[in-house]
């Protein structure tokens, strides 16, 4: 049931008195985004080394959320299996973490993989396989359940493997524990070992798509991806090289291990390293985590890209797929402009939040938030257009702005495809997101030293995926006694991702639209008050889509992704 809100008269009144007057206003907002435990991860060696490099870390960090952590403290084991997590210790562990953690909101779990090298043969009947996975399946479903009944509402993500490399590991180094776990499987192929995996992969999927607590992103064949195969296989049937990101995603190659340079010191037969796990998390990151992020908004916008986007300093413009702040040149500071299209917003809107990324593409010389602080970048507003017109101009650098410093700086884009995001919840200046038209933005370094040449480069709306700029708007809806808004949780979609069929969990739904993320519609899908519809996506290829749902109440956007 969608939910009525007041409204907010005396702000209102004052939202008024800055219209009328059009003064600029400074924006004041808590600034305060300290480090937070929001990830607890539970499992294996995998979850271990993954816990120990603090790769969910970096990757949060890489995706704009330095400030989100994880906790993997007695709920991280070598060597465990799922079984040993229905059982005290471990249970008991899990339980205290996710209490003794309030703030956590999400579980990695690692499990599966020791249960199916331990137990599995390659000469098993498929009734063996299906009774060891059904047997693996219930003991993930009786941590799932327990994870669930201490934190309610807590989302699920089942971490998964790739591919290991028995063969070509135990051929370098015969008189190992990988030696004897690798005779006790009946010394598979590739293929063989491989398919195993897949099977185990599915049925997390299998899992995922019956509950909507619970994901799963599958990175079977993510190494062959990234670090491709640089030479013919050691072994029988020393199959020839290829390169990087040749093989599907995910997928692989089932007839290839993982390479061997992707493997833990380029020996070891079923861990990664820290530089291979980082790949690893980053996917985990990019395909669910950076959504679950950012899962409390209403609507994502993409800038607008040439020639409404670029960056400016007193004597020229220079607009295109790049953005700049610092001082790049001797002609000075550069500031760069940034538009958005936000005319979907509905006129009955009162926006809470805005959240703008931007990620770096380059830098000269010092990074100027390391170098100044954060403090020292800034963003301005202009409800419409700086300067004369909607395009990057000279006048835009010193046009005044509606608002000035509306926006608080977390991260620090001190590698290149790194995030930073700007939080915005100053409601006086979020009044100047222009409901019936563009909104710019300009970003610039309010005091650095004027004679170093140090600037950061982002990527534009011409990048693509996940790396253009991207501005996500929270807002209330202020309605009659007859009309109500919906609410964001009333509406969930599963399983996300998914490779055909999508659920939709919600009630008198009416519209269904599939964007990309440069915002064009791709396909409406039209209902009538429809409850929990089910539609088919198989004409779409794979990748990240936005998907708005439309009901009597309003609408809400979701990022959808299929593989």
């Amino acid at each position: 049931m969608c939910l009525e809100l007041l409204k907010a008269t005396d702000m209102k009144k004052l939202l008024l008195i800055i219209f009328i007057f059009n003064v600029t206003f400074l924006g004041a907002q808590n600034c305060n985004f300290p480090p937070t435990i929001k990830l607890l991860i539970v499992g294996d060696s995998w979850g271990n080394f993954m816990w120990v490099y603090k790769n969910y870390r970096e990757s949060f960090k890489k995706f704009g959320y330095p400030d989100y952590l994880e906790e993997g403290t007695g709920t991280v084991e070598n060597g465990a299996n799922a079984s040993d997590f229905i059982v005290n210790p471990k249970l008991t562990n899990v339980i205290n973490a996710l209490n003794n953690n309030p703030d956590a909101e999400w579980v990695l779990m690692s499990l599966g993989g020791n249960d199916v090298l331990g137990e599995w043969h390659k000469d098993f009947t498929p009734f063996q396989n299906d009774s060891l996975l059904d047997t693996i399946q219930g003991t993930m479903q009786i941590i799932i359940d327990t994870i669930k009944q201490t934190k309610p509402g807590v989302q699920i993500l089942i971490s998964g493997y790739d591919y290991p490399n028995f063969a070509e590991t135990t051929s370098i180094l015969p008189n190992t524990a990988y030696t004897d776990l690798f005779e006790s499987m009946g010394e598979p192929t590739f293929a063989e070992i491989n398919g195993i995996l897949e099977q185990l992969i599915q049925r997390f999927t299998d899992m995922a798509q019956a509950d909507p607590q619970l994901n799963i992103v599958n990175n079977l064949g993510l190494m062959q991806y990234m670090f491709g195969q640089t030479v013919n296989l050691i072994v029988p049937p020393y199959s020839p090289p290829y390169p990087q990101y040749s093989v599907p995603l995910p997928g692989g190659n089932i007839n290839y291990p993982s390479p061997m340079p992707a493997m833990l010191g380029n020996l070891d037969a079923f861990h990664l390293s820290s530089a291979a796990y980082q790949h690893f998390t980053n996917r985990n990151t990019e395909l669910f985590f950076w959504e679950q992020f950012r899962r409390n908004k209403d609507t994502t916008l993409v800038s607008s890209g040439t020639p409404f986007d670029g960056f400016v300093d007193t004597s020229e413009t220079i607009t295109g797929n790049q953005l700049a702040f610092g001082n790049p040149s001797s002609a000075g500071e550069v500031s760069s402009i940034l538009s958005f299209n936000t005319e979907a917003i509905p006129d009955n809107a009162i926006i809470t939040e805005a959240r703008l990324f931007l990620t770096r593409s380059s830098q000269l010389n010092q990074n100027p938030i390391l170098t100044y602080g954060a403090s020292s970048i800034s963003m301005d507003i202009k409800s419409g257009y700086f300067g004369d017109s909607s395009a990057v101009e000279l006048i835009d650098f010193s046009d005044p702005a509606d608002a000035e410093n509306i926006a608080c700086l977390v991260g620090t884009a001190e590698n290149n495809d790194y995030k930073i995001r700007f939080e915005m919840s100053d409601s006086a200046s979020l009044s100047f997101i222009n409901k019936t038209g563009l909104t710019q933005f300009r970003l610039k370094v309010n005091s650095y030293d004027s004679l170093a040449l140090n600037a950061l480069y982002f990527y534009g709306a011409d990048a693509g995926g996940t790396n253009m700029p991207i501005l996500d708007v929270k807002y209330s809806l202020t309605v009659s006694n007859k009309q109500h808004a919906i609410q964001k949780n009333d509406m969930l979609i599963y399983p996300n991702p998914t490779n055909e069929v999508l659920k939709i969990q919600g009630a008198n739904i009416n519209q269904v639209e599939i964007s990309n993320l440069n915002g064009h519609i791709l396909e409406k899908f039209a209902f009538t008050n429809a409850t929990n519809p089910t539609i088919k996506l198989s004409q779409f290829a794979h990748g990240i889509y936005l998907m708005r749902i439309t009901t009597d109440c309003g609408s809400v956007v979701k990022k959808l992704i299929l593989q």
